[in-house]
């Protein structure tokens, strides 16, 4: 999902033909594997990236006032969204409360009503992100059978125990890499078998590479 903070941005009609044109819009879905280009007209941008695996996907999808074969545009209640996040950008409210936004307009969840279980083996997941998480060991751990536990576990969080776990290790080497550590380092302590490993996951994943962003993110930090 893109969104433009500050104005429109846009996004090409027919991404292998340039001549099709551009599309200008605030707010866009674009599904998963498909080719997409946008161009931004200035001002922040922010991304928040669905899951191909979850139930969030097909919601998010029908939230679109307009759509074409490769994009969903003007979602509804955009303004909100807009709202929360460039709030957060400017620090006017914190991440929980724009969290809190995010998951009651584009989830329709309004509260979380977890089972204290599972925020205890999510817990112990960030934890030892070094490790093998099978259902089993985690079922264990919050003394659930593992058939329960896989249940709760994805009701929970709207995806498989698998996907949540790629999710919190690509989380976890950003945020350390951003924090000065080496890509290579931050890897390895997040469970990846090497800093090429997470590479190619992190470009399946977002369609970049964690170097493109890393830049980005000290281009930003300098012009501040």
């Amino acid at each position: 999902m893109a969104f433009g903070l500050d104005r429109t941005f846009a996004l090409a009609n027919a991404p292998a033909d340039p001549r099709a044109g551009y599309r200008p819009c605030r707010s866009a879905y674009i599904p998963p594997n498909t080719l997409h280009h946008l161009v931004s007209e200035g001002g922040w941008m922010a991304f928040l990236y669905v899951d191909a695996n979850s139930v969030d996907a097909d919601r998010i999808a029908t939230m679109a006032t307009s759509r074409t074969a490769s994009a969903a545009f003007d979602l509804g209640r955009e303004s909100e969204v807009i709202g929360a996040l460039d709030g957060c950008r400017h620090g006017r409210i914190g991440w929980k409360a724009c969290r809190e936004v995010l998951q009651a307009v584009l989830l329709a969840i309004t509260a979380l009503p977890l089972d204290e279980r599972v925020p205890r083996a999510m817990q112990f997941i960030h934890e030892h992100l070094d490790r093998k998480h099978s259902a089993a060991e985690l079922a264990r751990h919050v003394q659930l059978s593992p058939s329960r536990f896989m249940h709760l576990f994805k009701s929970a969080t709207g995806v498989p125990l698998r996907r949540y776990v790629l999710w919190a290790r690509i989380a976890a080497v950003v945020g350390a890499a951003i924090a000065g550590e080496s890509l290579t380092q931050a890897a390895l302590g997040a469970g990846f078998s090497s800093s090429a490993h997470f590479s190619a996951v992190f470009r399946e994943t977002f369609g970049l590479s964690p170097s493109q962003l890393l830049r980005q993110v000290a281009s930003s930090r300098a012009a501040d």
